[in-house]
């Protein structure tokens, strides 16, 4: 839905640690993590499509306006196939919230990350580019240019994430520079 809400194209992960600040873990399509997340817990879908239902509209409609998402995330959240006040102690899908609230998913950390979505991430040597301070501006675009990922994360020498980078963007402002010049 981001995609058809706010036109996103791509998914960073990064984790914080006591240690580190956002360090890059991976880039994914909005739809591949959807899909995988679908396969491995389906009563993400089930929600969904429930939810879509009570609004009334289609699944992925091709857009749709802010107040329509968010009455069907809404919808999602409050589920009975999402939420419920039944104490789920013994189930590791069920994750405790504030006072006798409980949520079917689980924390998305580095290791479920590595188990549930590595197939849905672009490679990690095709989607990154690591900028030393030293490095010139002419440098870092080459190095950009060379990843073939439609997305690329711009990382600092200890990993951690400082932007993304869209190579479609990329290539059309190199293209009106050139023919400009």
């Amino acid at each position: 839905m981001l995609k058809q809400v706010r036109g996103i194209r791509c998914i960073v992960f990064v984790e914080t640690t006591p240690s580190q600040n956002k360090t890059f873990l991976g880039l994914a399509e909005p739809s591949k993590v959807r899909e995988l997340l679908g396969q491995k817990y389906p009563w993400f879908e089930d929600a969904l499509r429930e939810s879509w239902a009570n609004v009334g509209s289609p699944v992925l409609p091709d857009n749709m306006p802010l107040d329509q998402a968010k009455e069907v995330m809404e919808g999602f959240i409050f589920c009975t196939l999402m939420r419920t006040q039944q104490e789920s102690l013994d189930d590791p899908e069920w994750s405790r919230l504030k006072g006798d609230q409980w949520d079917h998913s689980r924390w998305l950390d580095s290791l479920q990350l590595k188990q549930d979505l590595t197939a849905a991430c672009y490679a990690f040597s095709d989607s990154t580019v690591t900028r030393a301070r030293r490095d010139s501006d002419a440098a870092f675009l080459a190095a950009l240019l060379k990843c073939p990922a439609p997305f690329v994360a711009s990382l600092n020498q200890r990993r951690e994430f400082q932007n993304l980078y869209d190579q479609q963007a990329i290539r059309a402002r190199v293209a009106e520079y050139i023919t400009r010049s």
